[in-house]
Parts: C-alpha cells; structure tokens; sequence
C-alpha cells in the first residue's frame, strides 16, 4: 500500500482503545497499520499492556529493535509526552507530518512544526 493510500485510510479512522484496524485505531494501532501495509514489518502487538508509566516509555526504554535518532525522517516513531509520561503517546512520521490517533481527536495527519507537536515531542525512533 502507497503511504499516501495509509494516509487516507487513517484520516477517516476514529479513535478506538486498543485498536488495530481501518475502523478505528489507537496511537500503537497506527503504527501497527502503518508498518504492516506500508512498509511490509509486523510489529509486536502492545494492545495487552495497559496505559501507563510501563506503556509507550517503557517499551521505547527497552529497546525492542528501535534505536534513537536526533532528527525525524520517514517511517520514524515521533515520541510525545503525555501527561507525565515522557514518551506516552506515539505518531509516525512522513514527509514533515506527524500522523497519530488520540482520544480527542481519531487519526490526524499534523505538521512537525505545529506547536503543540513541538512541544510535547520528546524523541524519535528508527526501527533497526
């Protein structure tokens, strides 16, 4: 599938907890959907982990085949905060847009150079 083609899929999926399908998806189902029909990867499915401290930044903190960059590029994870979690939520990046599910909103495709993105980013991982 194009990027272009995730995209729109996306764009018209709702936020859904634990999700991992066109219909509705959540910040990992995004990533998940994304590395599956784009880029040809199965991601390990981390719909079992509960929210919290142990989520996002523990995962990231272990490692699990991501390593750090300094600056995004395509097909990146873009870290974000999330109350107190450095890294509790979760977007990929392509061409200079963060695409990402949250409660509030479903699946937006934002620019990195918003404000808000900028200001909760907390890093970036590059699957090895």
């Amino acid at each position: 599938m194009s990027p272009a083609d995730a995209v729109s899929h996306l764009l018209a999926a709702p936020y859904v907890p634990g999700g991992r399908s066109w219909a509705g998806a959540d910040c990992w189902g995004v990533v998940e959907l994304w590395y599956r029909h784009v880029l040809g990867i199965e991601l390990t499915d981390r719909s079992s982990r509960p929210p919290g401290p142990d989520s996002v930044q523990g995962w990231a903190d272990e490692g699990q085949g991501w390593q750090p960059i300094t600056a995004p590029e395509d097909h990146c994870l873009l870290l974000m905060r999330s109350g107190r979690l450095k890294a509790g939520h979760v977007g990929i990046v392509y061409q200079g847009r963060v695409l990402h599910s949250a409660k509030s909103h479903g699946c937006v495709h934002q620019p990195l150079s918003d404000r808000l993105i900028r200001a909760s980013t907390t890093g970036y991982l590059r699957k090895l």
